[in-house]
């Protein structure tokens, strides 16, 4: 929680005057970050989790100032006090950036076209940074939301303990059904992963895409946000939680056991064709036959990551966090029983809903 004297602090820090005290919180599933009026307009603060380093940052800071120089709409960092684009609030750092006004995210087949054909530019934009530029080491963030089915099926095998703890509270039945069949679905990915997992090409990732971090006005894309995640990973990995985002989204107004339509599955396919377009790298064959199951695994880390509510003693949290899984489950097998069905789609795949521009 970011406190009215923090925000003097920092703003203190990179010399600015400050016209309100009024925060607005913008969320962010990590970091704090809030919007207020200076004299330099309207900015926004990201006050970093401890474990952020400067290294880490720096990087970060790097990589953006590449993506701007090829024209994509990432907001520039200001520059504090010290000559450094991020100052210190006791133990965490920060930094400041102006507020996009004016812009929302994808909510349609339409908008996601635009956000899909941004998202072949970031792509072939982080494959041309300059070799050795950043570190893959220094890019590996201490959070974020990726773990392989084996991993996943780690952190519920720790936190097994905890969340039986958790058995005489009220959601608990469902949560622990919940969990077992989310560990049956990761066994079955853990299977089909094994047989590819070592041949998908890697590359620099946002790790975040879409959402709330890709706003888009007037048919184009604005700004891309958070870059908390950056990772060197798997860019199906990327691809993949960008379409499950995309089926969760617009498929929501159905019953979450009722699977996608042909139609829906062709629009899906024809976002992955818009990707391609303008990436610098199609994808290879192996990527194609991995992207139902990496679709499907996407939403499974949070019910992994639950537990860890209840090892810190948070039982009601660990049974919430896991009860929000309930209605991705069904989605999530139906994509792995059906990834003959999706494989099948992406080799038809054709660019569909053109953007006019990105």
């Amino acid at each position: 929680i970011v406190s009215n004297e923090d925000v003097a602090t920092i703003a203190d820090g990179f010399g600015l005057t400050l016209h309100s005290s009024r925060l607005h919180p913008l969320g962010g599933a990590v970091n704090g970050v809030v919007r207020v009026s200076s004299d330099s307009g309207e900015i926004v603060l990201r006050v970093h989790r401890p474990w952020t380093t400067v290294d880490r940052l720096e990087a970060v800071h790097r990589v953006q100032d590449h993506l701007r120089s090829q024209g994509l709409p990432v907001p520039a960092i200001l520059i504090a006090r010290s000559g450094d684009r991020w100052t210190w609030l006791h133990d965490r750092l920060v930094e400041v950036m102006p507020y996009v006004a004016g812009g929302g995210q994808a909510n349609t087949w339409e908008e996601f076209a635009v956000s899909f054909t941004m998202l072949g530019h970031l792509h072939a934009a982080l494959a041309s940074l300059p070799p050795n530029s950043v570190s893959s080491k220094v890019l590996e963030p201490a959070h974020g939301s990726f773990a392989d089915p084996r991993k996943a099926l780690s952190m519920l095998a720790e936190t097994d303990g905890a969340f039986t703890s958790c058995a005489d509270r009220a959601g608990y039945r469902q949560a622990a059904v919940i969990r077992r069949e989310t560990r049956t679905l990761l066994h079955r990915l853990q299977l089909e992963r094994a047989t590819y997992e070592n041949n998908l090409p890697r590359s620099l990732i946002h790790a975040d895409f879409l959402g709330t971090n890709v706003l888009l006005a007037a048919g184009r894309v604005i700004a891309i946000l958070d870059f908390d995640r950056l990772a060197w990973r798997e860019r199906i990995h990327e691809l993949a939680v960008s379409l499950y985002c995309v089926l969760g989204r617009l498929h929501r107004a159905q019953p979450p056991d009722e699977p996608p339509t042909p139609a829906e599955l062709a629009r899906l396919a024809g976002l992955v064709a818009t990707y391609e377009e303008f990436a610098a790298v199609p994808l290879d064959p192996l990527e194609l036959a991995a992207l139902p199951f990496e679709m499907a695994r996407a939403p499974l880390y949070p019910v992994a990551e639950a537990g860890y509510f209840a090892a810190a003693g948070d039982g009601p949290g660990a049974i919430h966090e896991t009860l929000l899984a309930a209605n991705n489950l069904p989605r999530a097998c139906w994509l792995v029983a059906n990834a003959d069905r999706i494989h099948d789609a992406l080799l038809r795949r054709r660019p569909r809903d053109q953007p006019a521009a990105s």
